[in-house]
C-alpha cells in the first residue's frame, strides 16, 4: 500500500514547500563541528548568542523560556543548557547544548522514539563521568 495514502505520514504534505528552517538535514558529526564552531566566534558573536539563550519576555509580562530558535533551562545539573528538538514523519531529533561546560548531546533517531528524552537524561548523568 502507499504510504502517501495516510495523511499523517503523507511526506508530501510534511515536506513540500518548506522554506526557512525546515528540511535541514545533517550528520551529528557535522552538527558536532556546527556546535563547536558557536563556541569560537566564527558563525556567530558571543554577544548575539547571549541574546538568543535569554528569556523572553512576553507583551503580556509573563516569561518564555523559549529564546531565539533555542528553548532555555538556566539552572541544569552544568549551569545554562538550551536545547532544540525536531521531527516529522522518519526521524526525532534533540540537540542539548551546556553551554558553561562546553557539553553537548545530540540524538538523531529514524523514528519516533517515546523514551527519547529518557536517552537524553541518561546521556546527562554520563557526561557527569567526563
Amino acid at each position: 500500500m502507499n504510504a502517501n495514502k495516510f495523511h499523517s505520514s503523507d511526506y508530501t504534505v510534511w515536506l513540500g514547500n518548506r522554506k526557512g528552517p525546515g528540511r535541514v538535514s545533517s550528520t551529528a558529526q557535522d552538527l558536532l563541528k556546527w556546535d563547536q564552531a558557536l563556541y569560537s566566534q566564527k558563525l556567530v558573536k558571543n554577544e548575539m548568542l547571549a541574546e538568543a539563550y535569554l528569556p523572553a519576555k512576553l507583551n503580556d509580562g509573563t516569561r518564555s523560556y523559549y529564546g531565539f530558535g533555542w528553548d532555555v533551562e538556566p539552572k541544569s545539573p552544568f549551569g545554562k543548557m538550551v536545547m532544540h528538538t525536531g521531527d516529522n514523519p522518519g526521524y526525532q531529533t534533540i540537540i542539548v547544548r551546556f553551554i558553561e561546560e562546553n557539553k553537548t548531546i545530540i540524538v538523531l533517531n529514524n523514528n519516533y522514539h517515546p523514551n527519547q528524552v529518557k536517552i537524553v537524561e541518561a546521556a546527562t548523568l554520563s557526561l557527569r563521568k567526563w
